[in-house]
C-alpha cells in the first residue's frame, strides 16, 4: 500500500530524516464490549519513524470510538460542567485484538495493536446522547528488521 500524500510531499518529509509508515493493509482496531453493550474501538496508527545516532522513535496516534445501544443513550446532552466518574472500573470483554503491520523503510516492519487496561464511565453525554467514557489503553509494538534475520538459505 502506498502513501496517500500528494506527490512531492512525502519526498520533502523524508528529506528531513523521517521515515513514513505505510500500512501493509487497512488497519483494524481492537474491539471490546462493555457491560452495557457498548462496543469500544481502539486503533493505534503509526505515523512515522525517526532514526538517530542514539536509536529511534516511532510516532503514533490513538483513535478511540464507541458505538452505544440506543437504550443507553440520553435524550439530551449534558450541560457543560466538569465531568465526574460514576463507574471507575467498567467491565469489558475482548472481542478482537490483533497487530497491524506498517512498513518503515525498506527492510523494517513495525506492528502495533492497542490493549485496553481500564474503562471509566463519566456522568456526561455527547451532543448525540452517547455516554462519555475515559479509556486507558497502551500501544504494544513489535519491530522486525529483515536485515538482522538469519539467512534462510541454510548456511551458518
Amino acid at each position: 500500500m502506498k502513501s496517500n500524500m500528494a506527490p512531492g510531499i512525502a519526498s520533502k518529509i523524508e528529506a528531513m530524516g523521517y521515515i513514513l509508515a505505510i500500512p501493509a493493509h487497512t488497519p483494524v482496531p481492537s474491539y471490546y464490549e462493555l457491560e452495557d453493550g457498548t462496543i469500544l474501538s481502539v486503533l493505534i496508527r503509526i505515523n512515522h519513524a525517526l532514526v538517530s545516532r542514539s536509536g529511534g522513535a516511532v510516532s503514533h496516534s490513538t483513535e478511540t470510538f464507541t458505538f452505544t445501544p440506543h437504550r443507553h443513550m440520553s435524550p439530551k446532552p449534558t450541560q457543560p460542567k466538569p465531568p465526574t466518574i460514576i463507574d471507575q472500573d467498567v467491565k469489558f470483554i475482548l472481542l478482537r485484538e490483533e497487530f497491524n503491520e506498517y512498513s518503515v523503510g525498506n527492510d523494517i516492519t513495525v506492528s502495533a495493536k492497542a490493549v485496553v487496561s481500564q474503562v471509566a464511565k463519566l456522568d456526561t453525554y455527547s451532543d448525540e446522547g452517547e455516554p462519555i467514557y475515559s479509556v486507558n489503553s497502551q500501544p504494544v509494538f513489535k519491530v522486525v528488521d529483515k536485515r538482522r534475520q538469519p539467512s534462510s538459505s541454510g548456511q551458518k
